[in-house]
């Protein structure tokens, strides 16, 4: 009967693990110093079957093998969804073991299952253990830490490994591990950090790629330098990198935001002359940039162009163009847009809403309901008829803008809960406390003065929902 020399005690965890194994890479002996802890009946059963399974074989080459694992078996195990414990065990009983030596591949699977965890701390000791034990360092190892630390949010430790790389580790650093830290860098908020490590990227002779470039123009107008970041895709070329159309709308995008928008549009069109094809959105930033300074008709006229090229707008384009006419005070216009939108949601019809209240259509507090109210409310009830659900914003809107326009007239939400008097649930439970005080002040008003019964039940619905169950009647001051 075949007796194994005794081994080690391993944890319960792993014995168990290597139990329900039914097929090993590892030799017999491996998996033999595992399950020393069966019973003796089964430890009978398995010697008899060693028995019969060994006479073919040398025992002596057999037994010479107990107690070995290579570094690919290990790395097998590795693989295995094992916790960062039960691996930590394997990979130091392996080690211990005489005229092994652990390769790249382990330290890599390991450093991969410790990254997951956070495990920040014993990575470091494995990489100051891998540099004593002569294990030649690959990019690629670094790259995995790297964004394992942009996971964790510790921008910070991600560029000290990349000036690490090759004083303490020799290994030198490409552009791909320059891009990996300015993307940590963009992506944890430390812009100004990020061209910083381009520029010394640049002095150290590493060329960048478009990705990078495109990576620290983000960085730079982040930071407000919207000038330096158009500057370097002028400098792209004598690094052999052709701009894209990601780099395109970055600067597009921040060139709007700052009312640079004559800027944006000629890089909109040299994007056409350099083969790059633009989306919806980059002319949605325009389109924006254009209504933000009221100049609205510009913005129309892009908008017919992107048809022209083949573009379809979207909810946003239509939204931005309301919102600018009504900015402007061309309501028809702004109406006469809304029924050319294919499919026009809550957003476009709070637009127009809000634009028939707040333009010139009411000089006088006298003529609030044959004025903007009263289109407004039009507005709205039409929309209902044809489908549209009014949300919180649309209510707001109607109340915040009756109170203003209802001019001296006007009562305070103190005095409106006065009049409504001491009833239940209305401050408890109302979220927006004074609009559905107000509310409660206009309601009667236009259920008496405006014919439209079926925003009623509508008002009722946004009553119930901010300030409990409350009926029509509570509200008819």
């Amino acid at each position: 009967m075949l007796k194994g020399p005794k081994l080690a005690p391993v944890s319960k965890t792993l014995q168990i693990f290597i139990k329900t194994q039914s097929l090993s890479p590892f030799p017999s002996g491996f998996v033999r110093k595992f399950s020393g802890f069966n019973s003796k009946d089964n430890e009978s059963a398995h010697e008899t079957e060693w028995e019969r399974l060994l006479k073919p074989f040398d025992l002596k080459e057999l037994r010479r093998s107990f107690n070995k694992i290579t570094p690919f078996q290990l790395c097998k195990l590795l693989e295995l969804p094992l916790d960062v414990e039960t691996s930590m065990e394997i990979f130091k009983w392996a080690g211990a073991q005489k005229g092994y030596c652990h390769s790249f591949r382990v330290y890599y699977l390991l450093i991969d299952k410790l990254g997951a965890a956070a495990g920040f701390k014993v990575i470091d000791r494995l990489l100051l253990q891998m540099k004593e034990e002569g294990i030649v360092f690959r990019e690629s190892l670094f790259i995995l830490i790297m964004k394992y630390y942009g996971r964790a949010g510790l921008p910070g430790q991600a560029t000290r490994l990349l000036l690490d790389m090759k004083g303490v580790y020799c290994c030198e650093p490409s552009f791909r591990s320059y891009s990996v830290v300015l993307d940590v860098l963009v992506v944890g908020n430390c812009p100004s950090v990020a061209s910083n490590v381009f520029y010394d990227m640049l002095s150290k002779g590493v060329s960048p790629n478009d990705y990078t470039f495109g990576l620290v123009m983000k960085a730079l107008c982040m930071v407000n330098e919207v000038d330096n970041a158009c500057l370097l895709l002028r400098d792209m070329t004598k690094h052999g990198c052709v701009p894209n159309s990601m780099i395109y709308q970055t600067l597009i995008d921040a060139l709007s935001k700052r009312d640079r928008v004559d800027e944006a549009l000629k890089l909109l069109e040299e994007m056409f002359l350099m083969g790059c094809q633009p989306d919806v959105n980059t002319f949605n930033t325009v389109i924006y940039g254009f209504c933000r300074l009221n100049r609205v008709l510009e913005g129309a006229k892009l908008v017919d162009r992107m048809i022209l090229k083949g573009f379809t707008p979207d909810d946003m384009t239509y939204g931005y163009l309301m919102h600018g006419l009504c900015k402007t005070g061309r309501i028809d216009e702004a109406q006469a847009l809304l029924s050319k939108v294919p499919g026009p949601n809550v957003v476009h019809f709070n637009t127009l809403v809000n634009g028939f209240v707040r333009n010139g259509r009411l000089n006088e507090a006298t003529a609030f309901v044959e004025g903007a109210f009263d289109d407004a409310c039009f507005l709205l009830y039409r929309g209902v008829e044809n489908g549209f659900v009014p949300n919180d914003v649309t209510w707001n809107i109607l109340v915040y803008n009756f109170e203003i326009f209802n001019g001296p007239n006007s009562r305070t939400p103190d005095e409106i809960l006065g009049t409504i008097g001491t009833r239940p649930t209305i401050i408890s439970k109302c979220e927006h406390y004074c609009t559905v005080l107000m509310l409660g002040d206009c309601l009667f008003i236009i259920s008496s003065m405006v014919p439209y019964p079926r925003l009623l039940p509508l008002m009722q619905h946004f009553l119930t929902k901010h300030a409990g169950c409350l009926s029509l009647s509570a509200y008819q001051l």
